[in-house]
């Protein structure tokens, strides 16, 4: 049992706060899905079921990138714990340019076929006529989102965790304001 701790604290405080770093910009990452529908809740039944449907696509997006950004820290993190800095700019590179290209494709796919996107999830026109209003509006997001988190996770990859967390912070206040002004006012 002894092989699989350490007695270095200092690996424990480093450890405990990556993690709890990480985990609080991921339950802030899912919380702006979160407070998309609790906000579009309050405006309708059938507007929150087409932001739902949206949001699916969304999701889409969201594991595509978390695949890239994963894959980045697998790469990236033999090459930090040489500190060869050069491999991993490469790689961040890589992934920016797939993040970018699947963002793009997600939005060329949304934008110029909504309804088929759409369609894929339900068949209640009502829904995919309010996931088209909000699809339209939010497909914009996809470049931020791929780029800010493939940014991410090469911050993780290097043991830089903090950045990530106040840029999730930052976009869910920036969510719930601008929400607060295209539903309410």
């Amino acid at each position: 049992m002894q092989k699989f701790f350490t007695r270095d604290k200092a690996f424990y405080k480093r450890f405990f706060a990556l993690m709890l770093t990480m985990a609080a910009q991921n339950v802030i990452v899912y919380s702006v899905g979160l407070a998309d529908s609790i906000m579009v809740g309050a405006y309708s039944e059938i507007a929150i079921a087409g932001v739902g449907l949206a949001n699916q696509l969304q999701f889409i997006l969201q594991m595509l990138t978390l695949g890239v950004g994963d894959a980045i820290v697998t790469l990236s993190s033999q090459y930090w714990g040489r500190r060869q800095v050069e491999p991993i700019r490469r790689i961040t590179t890589i992934g920016l340019y797939l993040g970018i290209v699947m963002a793009t494709l997600m939005w060329a796919a949304v934008f110029f076929f909504p309804r088929e996107c759409l369609g894929l999830f339900s068949t209640d026109q009502a829904v995919i006529d309010e996931g088209v209003k909000y699809l339209k509006i939010i497909c914009y997001s996809y470049f931020f989102f791929s780029i800010s988190n493939i940014l991410t996770s090469a911050l993780r990859s290097v043991e830089t965790v903090r950045v990530g967390f106040y840029v999730s912070l930052v976009a869910l206040l920036t969510n719930v304001t601008l929400n607060y002004i295209l539903i309410f006012c």
